[in-house]
């Protein structure tokens, strides 16, 4: 039952691709000239609430992708 609880938490296992997908887009996104963290682009696994969550989330991704475009 405790992995059922950590795999809610982490659902993408020990190796964190996450983390190092992120690194690599903010490593670009700072070569590029804009000013992201790595907290900005990494996924926040369990926050949302599910679909009604997901319109206010590709609002957000817009948002981002159109200020990186300026």
């Amino acid at each position: 039952m405790l992995w059922i609880a950590f795999d809610r938490q982490s659902p993408i296992g020990d190796q964190r691709g996450d983390i190092l997908h992120a690194n690599s887009a903010a490593a670009i996104c700072q070569a590029l000239g804009s000013e992201v963290k790595l907290g900005d682009l990494q996924v926040k696994w369990g926050v949302g609430g599910g679909e009604e969550g997901a319109t206010g989330d590709d609002a957000a991704l817009e948002s981002l992708f159109f200020s990186l475009s300026q």
